[in-house]
Order: structure tokens, then sequence, then C-alpha cells
């Protein structure tokens, strides 16, 4: 095997360095994203109640925070018959019917341009659905 030239390894270099330079900036969003999901979380809390009871906000793989509230009994019961039928066109209009930031135009266009991504919704809307149930139960 013969040895890299000269080229070859300022080419190498300068890829690396390319590689490093994006890497720095993924991580700075990913800071920033996490930043104004707090920020966000806070602004919330304060009208929506406690995170994670009565509203959650989600960081996405787009880059966007997306904040739903806990949904009422009636959206939760046809969200459930719904989605036995047309699973993910269900998730998608209950997401838009919870959703409380960004605009619903906003997470239908996500949804859209990442269509997998409502599956990543699914735990937060599990855990808003358990505090409903919870509730019911009580009554």
């Amino acid at each position: 095997m013969s040895k890299m030239t000269k080229e070859e390894l300022d080419e190498l270099q300068a890829l690396e360095e390319g590689i490093e330079k994006d890497a720095a900036a993924a991580e700075i969003a990913a800071q920033r994203q996490r930043l104004e999901a707090l920020r966000m979380r806070k602004r919330l809390g304060a009208k929506h109640g406690v995170h994670g009871r009565d509203f959650v906000v989600l960081e996405t793989s787009a880059g966007v925070n997306v904040a739903i509230r806990r949904p009422n009994d009636v959206e939760l019961d046809a969200f459930e018959v719904a989605k036995e039928k047309e699973p993910r066109a269900a998730l998608e209009s209950f997401l838009s019917s919870i959703v409380l930031e960004p605009s619903k135009e906003d997470v239908q266009a996500m949804l859209a341009s990442y269509p997998t991504m409502g599956a990543a919704f699914a735990p937060a809307i599990n855990t808003l659905m358990g505090s409903v149930r919870e509730e019911e139960a009580k009554k």
C-alpha cells in the first residue's frame, strides 16, 4: 500500500475540519433549541399548568419545539376510536387539535415533511393521556 500524497493528506485534513465545524454548529443549534424549549416550557407553564401533566414541550429532530396540551376526554375518546381505522391520519389530526405552539399549520407542514415524526410524539401523548384517564378514574 502506498503512502498518501500531500494533496490527499491536505484534502483529508480539510474534510475532517469541515466535519468538526459541522458538529460544533450542530451542538450550538441543539443547545439553542434546548434553551428555547425551556423558555417555552416556563412561558406556557404560567398559562397552561404543570409540564408533563397539563402540557408537554417536545424538542423535535426537525429543530422545532412543539408544545401540546392535555386533551380533554372527548378528544381522547375520538382519537382512540379513529386510530383503529387510520392510525397516521388520526394521530396527525389529534396532534393538530391539541397543539399549543407552533401553529397547527406549521405542525401539519412538519408532519408532511417528516412523515415518521408523528410517532415521536407518542410518549408525550401517552403521558398526557394518562393524566386524563387518572382524572376520569377519580370522578
